[in-house]
């Protein structure tokens, strides 16, 4: 009897030990199977956490993907209707206005212009400001600095064309 008591329980043993080692591994594919398809971030407690520069479930939106696009609206200078284009840069958390200014994006949410010294038409200016999405489009808070003139403040409520 004490031979079958033996055999039995090496049996229930190695009948489950295949289990033993297999739980661990099902377990991490579980946590890691809610994380599925995280491309710029990284899983933490069964969620993407995304780096700066993009967001979405998956981490796979940039943060310039919401501004880029056509805008139309009022121009401050000549206050004729004028189409402005919101373009890609060369990081996901950046953008370019009309191809030649160039603006940061602070938490996914606003445009930041920092100062940049521009030449239109022979005269060199600082340009900078802010801006923000809107329902309609874009809101932007633009500044023009003049040697002997000054700052300009330009305010534009753009619509999105595109």
């Amino acid at each position: 009897m004490k031979s079958r008591t033996n055999i039995l329980n090496k049996l229930i043993k190695l009948l489950a030990l295949p289990f033993a080692l297999a739980l661990p591994v099902f377990m991490l594919q579980s946590c890691h199977g809610t994380c599925v398809g995280c491309v710029h971030g990284t899983c933490q407690q069964s969620t993407c956490q995304c780096q700066d520069g993009y967001e979405g479930s998956t981490c796979n939106n940039t943060w310039a993907a919401k501004f880029i696009g056509t805008y139309e609206g009022t121009d401050c200078h000549d206050s004729g209707n004028s189409k402005y284009v919101i373009g890609a840069a060369n990081s996901p958390d950046s953008i370019k206005y009309n191809n030649k200014y160039r603006a940061g994006i602070k938490d996914g949410e606003t445009l930041i212009f920092p100062d940049q010294k521009i030449t239109e038409d022979g005269v060199t200016f600082v340009f900078s400001g802010n801006g923000k999405l809107t329902s309609a489009g874009l809101h932007l808070e633009l500044y023009s600095d003049y040697p002997n003139i000054g700052v300009i403040k330009c305010v534009l409520d753009l619509d999105r064309v595109n």
